[in-house]
């Protein structure tokens, strides 16, 4: 297989952007040169559980930005359910701190 390896994005935006999106645009200008995701296939990136934890813990903070009324239930319902659509994959062979992109699989060819 072939793979690509990055840095982990530093600074993901939360605040106006969902910081999923915001990571993959960073994954795609660091490893491509492109921040474009359009076609993009989520499953083709692979992260370490703690980097996956950073992501649900700014994914978090965007709802209760932009849905402040919500129950704590039900925020961590809508956390679990974005990360399960469009979150990266958690791998034991990737370094914390670091980001596995497989090439083959990036649009769907795999």
């Amino acid at each position: 297989m072939e793979y690509a390896y990055i840095q982990f994005p530093k600074r993901i935006k939360y605040a106006k952007e969902n910081p999923i999106v915001d990571f993959y645009k960073k994954c795609m200008k660091k490893a491509f040169g492109n921040s474009g995701i359009d076609n993009v296939q989520v499953w083709a990136f692979e992260v370490c559980r703690k980097d996956y934890k950073k992501l649900e813990h700014l994914l978090k903070s965007y709802i209760k930005k932009n849905y402040p009324l919500l129950p704590y239930k039900q925020l961590m319902f809508e956390k679990s359910m974005i990360l399960l659509d469009i979150g990266p994959r958690i791998s034991r062979e990737v370094q914390e701190g670091t980001v596995r992109i497989n090439k083959k699989e990036l649009y769907g060819d795999g």
